[in-house]
Parts: structure tokens; sequence; C-alpha cells
């Protein structure tokens, strides 16, 4: 790992940590995305990460800093997607269904994305 350009460094940290989001190993993600930061200081995918992270963690205003962050240096679907969904959890719907929207239009056949916009057609909440 060590021999490649920082940016595959980063690619491949933020790889692992995915993997280890995926499997609900969250210390184990949030040092693989910490290391990607190393690596990369401006990885907009390692930031969506940490924000994914400490979603998962409970710490809302943490994630929506990460996802904001991330979404500054680069925008990307996973930290619109971390937005809306804190939006949703604190009975924003209008505001998580921007969110989803602006991570449709980055990533239109988004799984996740999609099944967020059918969570919030069943309360009544269309896209922009």
């Amino acid at each position: 790992m060590a021999t490649l350009p920082p940016a595959e460094q980063a690619t491949q940290y933020v790889q692992m940590g995915s993997d280890y989001l995926a499997q609900g190993l969250i210390p184990e993600a949030e040092r693989e995305f910490q290391s990607a930061l190393s690596a990369s200081p401006t990885s907009a995918q390692a930031r969506a990460g940490l924000a994914e992270v400490r979603e998962q963690s409970g710490d809302a205003a943490a994630a929506r800093q990460e996802a904001q962050a991330s979404i500054r240096l680069k925008p990307n679907a996973p930290a619109y997607l971390v937005l809306a969904r804190l939006e949703l959890n604190g009975n924003q719907a209008a505001a998580s269904a921007a969110d989803v929207a602006q991570a449709l239009k980055i990533d239109p056949t988004n799984t996740a994305a999609l099944g967020m916009k059918q969570a919030l057609a069943a309360r009544g909440q269309t896209l922009p």
C-alpha cells in the first residue's frame, strides 16, 4: 500500500472502510476512513464514510458535519444520503427529499437513494 500514490491509497482505504461498514464493524471502518484522510486529506469519499460511521454511532451532529464537508470537497450520493436520513429522522421530509434528489442527480441508479425516494413517497413527500 505504501508504494501507491496518495490518492490510490485513499481509494483502497475507503474500500476497506466501506467493507467494514457493510459488516457492521464500526471501529474498523472508522480506522480505515481516517487512514484514507491521512493519505489524501481532500478525499470526499473518506469524509462520506466517516459521516456514515458517525451516523451509525448515533452522533447526528458529527455525521452532518462530515457529510457537509464531503459535499464541499466533491458532491457525492453517499454524503447526500446521510443528510437525507438525518433529516428524515428529524421529521424534515422536504429537506430529506431535496437531498435524495441531489443524490439521484449524481447517481440515478443508487439503490439506497431509490429506496429513500420510496420511503419519502410512502410519507406523501415527493422529490423536488
